[in-house]
């Protein structure tokens, strides 16, 4: 996969979130504070930065993930019962992968307290797919202020995707499309949801399914969005976690129960 060394910053009216691969541009989103101290949601202001163009590096090596014999729809399966992965490890840039206490851990080192643009991506499949559903489970450790989630499929090697980009600071999330690197349209806008968890020690269990023309978004059992779109059929999928606003410190994200499988 290649790489992107560019990003947007996203700015929640909601916040928002660029993309080589493996690494992707992020829209940068400026935030309102919730409008009660209930956790109850919060209208985000629109975002600010304008989508940045990456530049594509070499990608790092994967080994295929292995299909179960029980299930051959079965495309990569992470419950890191021990330190073994396929997943990507080791340093790039400012970023770390590893294993640990059996979760997946990206760890994002601020540089001297200024953002960086340019986000690490983690590719969860080897070869192009049309019709996947993607499960993770996630969580923020330390503050999650200014700290995102992100989700994509159909990724293509000219830039497109369809990306989700979720805040658990404030319990919010968009879907956008992206075509050749740049910000084409946002088939769910900004929204906010009490189903998204914002507390630390709490995680999020998130399912993202592309399949045919159909796209659900579902966090912790709940369906929060629906669209459908057919301009982009086909292509890889990853996550990561990235700040989305300047002087925000570390990101240390943590995911588990990783399941991708085939689309019926």
């Amino acid at each position: 996969f290649a790489q992107s060394t560019a990003s947007r910053t996203l700015v929640p009216r909601s916040p928002a979130a660029t993309i080589r691969t493996p690494e992707v541009p992020t829209r940068t989103p400026t935030p309102r504070q919730p409008a009660t101290p209930t956790r109850a949601p919060s209208p985000m202001a629109p975002p600010t930065r304008q989508p940045e163009t990456p530049t594509r590096q070499p990608a790092p090596t994967v080994r295929a993930p292995a299909t179960t014999a029980s299930d051959p729809n079965v495309i990569r399966r992470e419950f890191f019962d021990s330190t073994a992965t396929t997943l990507r490890l080791g340093v790039t840039g400012d970023y770390e992968f590893s294993v640990y206490d059996r979760e997946y851990k990206i760890f994002r080192k601020a540089a001297r307290g200024k953002y960086t643009l340019g986000i690490n991506t983690v590719p969860l499949t080897s070869t192009n797919e049309s019709d996947i559903a993607i499960q993770l489970t996630a969580r923020l450790v330390g503050a999650v202020e200014g700290r995102t989630i992100i989700v994509a499929c159909r990724h293509t090697d000219s830039g497109s995707q369809y990306r989700v980009t979720i805040s658990p600071e404030f319990r919010s999330f968009i879907i956008e499309k992206w075509i050749q690197n740049q910000l084409h349209a946002q088939p769910v806008p900004w929204r906010n949801d009490s189903a998204i968890e914002s507390n630390p020690r709490d995680k999020n269990n998130i399912e993202f399914s592309c399949i045919g023309s159909e796209f659900k978004l579902t966090i912790n059992g709940k369906q929060v969005a629906s669209f459908t779109d057919i301009e982009l059929r086909e292509g890889s999928a990853w996550f990561t976690a990235s700040p989305w606003k300047e002087v925000v410190g570390d990101t240390d994200a943590r995911f588990s129960n990783i399941l991708v499988t085939r689309g019926q």
